[in-house]
């Protein structure tokens, strides 16, 4: 998962920009959706995704290696279709961590610096 293409050519989507996952994740629902973070590219939109089988043998492995690529089988997706696996695969609890997160972002942001809140 390391040199990415900038774009890639998808049958279904036309020219989109590049990104990588595991082959679970192509054909999976509720699989889990776990990225990763690349300190050369800190604000990547789409960053390599694997599910929760493929984390759970790169963190027994503890890295990436051939065993554990080799257990992922990375495929190489538009964005266009990173977006849906990454909607297809994410757990309730993700949705639910997420919502409640936007929940306290807003209270946090409606309170001015005196601590009162507006609202």
């Amino acid at each position: 998962m390391s040199e990415r293409p900038d774009t890639v050519d998808c049958a279904e989507h036309g020219s989109r920009a590049a990104t990588y996952v595991c082959q679970h994740l192509v054909t999976g629902q509720g699989l889990g959706f776990y990225y990763g973070f690349d300190a050369a590219e800190p604000d990547a939109l789409f960053p390599n995704a694997w599910c929760a089988a493929c984390a759970a043998i790169r963190e027994t492995e503890g890295e990436w290696n051939d065993r554990s690529e080799g257990r992922a089988g990375i495929r190489l997706l538009c964005s266009d279709c990173y977006q849906r696996v990454r909607l297809l695969n994410w757990s309730r609890n993700t949705h639910v961590t997420l919502a409640q997160l936007q929940e306290q972002s807003v209270k946090y942001l409606n309170r001015t610096p005196f601590g009162i809140t507006i609202g």
